[in-house]
């Protein structure tokens, strides 16, 4: 047993999403995470869920987002492998209702400007080579950069811009 000590196992999780220019594409962050430290809301969530259900996901759901107006906004919550797969919110957070601006979240958005036919490990933004980097106060867009990694040990480069598509 002492042999396989170091030996670690994990099953890619299934990435949020982010809706850019009308298409969906891996969001690597998890902006309502801050919401679901309130037992209640946890709680909530569970029972309209019904469950967790599979260990390429143990969020358990899959929350779609979209940046609007210079705001960060939940536009749909559901489970890959549940039925109804989309959830109401209001079962989640009494009176709230889609699209929801997210004024529980702050961080930054990872938002990898590849596609990939196989699923992320969270956490993997280090070996992004390109990729957008969101940064959020309270629901709201404070400053955004295009990250790009060169190639061989040369340096990363930044740009800010605003985005007309925001």
């Amino acid at each position: 047993m002492l042999f396989m000590s170091g030996l670690a196992f994990a099953t890619p999780q299934v990435a949020e999403v982010i809706i850019i220019n009308d298409e969906p594409t891996a969001l690597l962050a998890e902006p309502l995470a801050p919401l679901l430290e309130e037992k209640k809301i946890s709680d909530n969530l569970r029972a309209a869920l019904g469950g967790w259900c599979s260990t390429a996901n143990w969020r358990g759901y899959v929350g779609t987002w979209e940046i609007r107006d210079g705001a960060l906004y939940l536009v749909k919550l559901g489970s890959r492998c549940h039925q109804p797969s989309e959830v109401p919110l209001d079962a989640v957070i009494p009176s709230a209702s889609l699209p929801q601006r997210a004024y529980w979240f702050s961080g930054e958005l990872t938002i990898p400007l590849v596609k990939r036919s196989i699923g992320w490990h969270l956490g993997e933004e280090f070996m992004l080579m390109r990729y957008d980097l969101i940064t959020v106060v309270h629901g709201v867009v404070s400053d955004r950069k295009t990250i790009e990694r060169l190639r061989h040990g040369a340096s990363t480069s930044a740009s800010s811009s605003p985005r007309a598509d925001d």
